[in-house]
Order: C-alpha cells, then structure tokens, then sequence
C-alpha cells in the first residue's frame, strides 16, 4: 500500500498534477503521518501549487517530528522566509548549520548583498527587457529574491 500510494504520487507529481499527488500524499499520511518522501514530495507539490503556508508546515513538521537534521527542510524554509522577506523562521538548528541569531542573520544579508552585487554585474553586461515601471526593480538570479535599485 504504501510504495503503491506514493508511486501514484510521484507519477502524478511528475505530470503537473500537483493537487491530485497532494491528495494522494495526504491519504498515504494518514496512515503512515512519518513518511519521510511523502512529506517532502507533498511541501514541494504544496509549493508548486502555490501554498506557501502548507509548504512551510511540511518542512517545520519534518524537522520537529520525523528528520531534526534534514539540510533540505532547513534550506528550503530558510529559501521561502527569504523569498518573501520575512525574519528567519525558528526551527531546530541542524549540526551543520548554527543557531539563527543576530550574527546569522548578518551573515545571510551579507549573502544577499553579494547577490544583489552579481545580478548588478550580469544584468550590465547582458541585454534583457526591462518594462518602464519595472526599471527600478532588481531580481537575484541566484535566489529570486527581489530589491529595488
């Protein structure tokens, strides 16, 4: 049942189903609430869908309850609060990464400046179309996140 459940998934994740593999997802977490590739498959069909919150809880409910050290629920937390520029989120620290705190977060705004620096210099040196209105605006290629000049 389960390999059954979460290769129906897959499959569906794959073709653009996105909200008929959450389903499935959800249906193969109630009675299996652990499984480790249903919860990151059903956060990453949550953000193709474009439900930011339901994402999030996915990967917090993967760090408290299943993997506390999962690198991959901690970047993509850390990629989603920087998207929408929101402070970093408070989750259990992996022994790869430090505590986020002051110094942290310095760390990661420093990270955005070098960014925001190689967008200047690639964004000067290629031709791209700029709406008039949008001019002002500068999008990080490296992680999408979006300053204005």
């Amino acid at each position: 049942f389960r390999n059954c459940s979460f290769n129906r998934a897959l499959c569906q994740f794959k073709m653009g189903r996105y909200q008929d593999a959450a389903s499935s997802l959800t249906e193969l977490l109630s009675h299996v609430p652990n499984h480790r590739k249903a919860r990151f498959l059903r956060a990453e069909c949550f953000e193709a869908i474009g439900d930011i919150v339901a994402t999030r809880a996915e990967y917090t409910y993967i760090l408290e309850h299943i993997d506390p050290n999962a690198s991959t629920a901690h970047q993509h937390l850390i990629k989603l609060h920087l998207r929408d520029d929101q402070p970093l989120p408070d989750v259990p620290a992996a022994p790869w990464n430090r505590t986020i705190d002051e110094e942290h977060q310095k760390d990661v705004e420093k990270s955005w400046e070098s960014c925001k620096q190689m967008t200047s210099e690639l964004t000067d040196k290629l031709p791209r179309h700029v709406p008039p209105d949008k001019s002002d605006v500068t999008e990080c290629w490296h992680c999408g996140r979006q300053d204005t000049k």
